[in-house]
């Protein structure tokens, strides 16, 4: 069976756990979404979505930096630079369906 990953309560695979890992030791801010934010599901079909991405199929990490006038995104408080990358999501494997 292999290891679970988890980042701020949702499975990972070991790629996306340690590419997360090392941007905050190397002192970048991480913030873990599902690609297009939280979905508002309806009451019945929420049995059918995945709940470890919100039934979009995939999360996303957003490395954080200092601003640098590219690419920037405001987070508490203050402009930084980012880069957004798309992880499949471990338990639907990008389908969006519950199992």
């Amino acid at each position: 069976m292999a290891k679970t990953y988890q980042l701020n309560g949702r499975n990972v695979f070991e790629g996306m756990y340690r590419r997360a890992e090392t941007a905050i030791r190397n002192g970048r801010g991480v913030l873990l979404t599902t690609f297009e934010g939280s979905l508002d599901v309806p009451e019945p079909a929420k049995p059918y979505v995945c709940p470890n991405c919100d039934g979009v199929g995939k999360l996303a990490l957003e490395f954080l930096g200092s601003g640098n006038g590219k690419g920037e995104t405001w987070h508490k408080g203050h402009w930084h630079s980012h880069e957004l990358v798309l992880f499949l999501c471990p338990d639907c494997s990008g389908g969006g369906k519950s199992k």
